[in-house]
């Protein structure tokens, strides 16, 4: 079953717009928010779920026929997981281990 190119385009992109309401710092490539993420200056919860709605949102995007890079994308999530994760267990260490 072919879909329309316009209607592809538009239910995806209106996808990622309903995503960037609540959560702008999914739009964009997110240098901005990598950095915030390492100098912790963003909550767990809130980098968390901005971990699973950005591969979300790039997809949409892509799916769609919108145009963008995977890498750059690829990146926040990855180190919000991974930067959660180690400050997890440093405050762990500190706490049980001392």
């Amino acid at each position: 079953m072919a879909v329309s190119p316009i209607l592809k385009a538009a239910v995806g992109f209106g996808a990622v717009g309903v995503i960037d309401m609540w959560y702008l710092q999914v739009f964009g490539v997110g240098y901005n928010h990598i950095d915030a993420i390492l100098t912790s200056r963003v909550p767990v919860g809130h980098s968390l779920i901005l971990a699973a709605l950005k591969p979300l949102a790039t997809s949409l995007t892509l799916g769609a026929g919108g145009s963008g890079g995977v890498f750059a994308p690829s990146i926040k999530p990855s180190l919000t997981v991974r930067w959660r994760r180690s400050r997890s267990r440093d405050t762990f260490s500190r706490e049980y281990c001392e």
